[in-house]
């Protein structure tokens, strides 16, 4: 991923290069686009209160958006850990299967991925998430994390590992009714 040059970027020109980024990253946590456009407005607003803060030495934009991004996302699901909608999980559900078997599945699933993502690290999950549905390269993970670059790939390995041995080929080979 190309970041601007450090310091070089007026907060307008950072909004239109890293808005739809964030708004990408946070679609695939958040349990609506809704809720992922407010946190991603939450996030700029953060930034923008504190543009004259920002430091390229100590990051590149790309890596303060997506730090102030993945704050925001944590805060919002302490916020709302006790109002997961089984609907939100129907578009890893294949399209042929009855409403009984789609919530038979659907909690089964659930359960098993809470479970699983239980044995991973916070670091895990968030090197995981990052890479695969932020597009992250490991030097990108490590700014965000504050690792470098050889712990983020072990991290996603061991994590990857983890997923797989905890779900086995549920998700793999869809539903099996």
């Amino acid at each position: 991923m190309v970041d601007a040059s450090p310091g070089t970027l007026t907060y307008q020109e950072f909004f239109s290069l890293y808005y739809k980024k964030i708004v990408a990253y946070l679609t695939n946590r958040c349990a609506s686009k809704q809720d992922a456009e407010d946190i991603a407005s939450e996030s700029f607003f953060y930034c923008a209160q504190h543009w004259s803060d920002y430091d390229p030495q100590k990051a590149s934009y790309s890596s303060w958006v997506y730090m102030v991004a993945r704050s925001r996302w944590k805060n919002y699901c302490r916020d709302h850990r006790d109002n997961d909608n089984i609907d939100d999980y129907e578009r890893i559900l294949p399209a042929n299967v009855n409403d009984m078997e789609r919530a038979v599945w659907i909690t089964e699933v659930r359960q098993e991925l809470a479970q699983a993502l239980t044995g991973l690290s916070d670091n895990q999950r968030q090197a995981i998430i990052l890479r695969y549905w932020g597009g992250k390269d490991d030097q990108e993970i490590a700014a965000v994390l504050g690792l470098s670059a050889g712990n983020v790939r072990v991290l996603i390995h061991r994590g990857i590992h983890k997923l797989e041995d905890a779900c086995g080929n549920r998700l793999k080979d869809g539903m099996s009714i």
